[in-house]
């Protein structure tokens, strides 16, 4: 498993471990479709959503063409606004360096976007692999919550 896939799993829980988002924070579950011009994208894809705390989930894009967000490995996240990136796996990005991950882990939004930069092997267009020029964008509101997206 490549460093920087490490580090955007264990990102959210030494985020939460380390108390950054409050005991009482609100919370509610993302699930949707992603397709590309109305069609689904590859299974494996990968739905990363990032809030200006530096708080990360992610979703991984299943045969049918839907995900389900998960936060430190659980569905229960942070009730917050997100920016958007949805990437094709298996691509080399650049090498995270030690000093990177730990940026990366206290949650450092220029190191995220750093590593959330991957070339796309996938008709996905490139823009989308950028939270930040993406365009995508959600308000994730206490209870079940439904975003699906279309790439256009």
């Amino acid at each position: 498993m490549s460093r920087w896939f490490r580090a955007l799993i264990l990102a959210p829980a030494v985020l939460a471990a380390a108390g950054c988002l409050g005991r009482s924070q609100p919370t509610g579950t993302v699930s949707g479709k992603v397709t590309h011009h109305g069609k689904t994208v590859p299974a494996g894809c990968l739905v990363t959503f990032v809030s200006k705390k530096g708080v990360a989930a992610l979703g991984t894009v299943d045969a049918s063409g839907r995900y389900q967000l998960k936060f430190a490995g659980k569905p229960d996240v942070p009730a917050l606004q997100y920016n958007i990136s949805v990437t094709f796996p298996g691509v080399a990005g650049p090498e995270m360096t030690d000093e990177d991950e730990r940026k990366y882990m206290a949650g450092d939004p220029a190191t995220i976007a750093k590593f959330s930069h991957k070339a796309q092997s996938a008709p996905i267009p490139k823009k989308y692999a950028d939270e930040f020029q993406s365009g995508l964008s959600f308000q994730i509101k206490e209870g079940a919550n439904t975003f699906d997206i279309d790439l256009q």
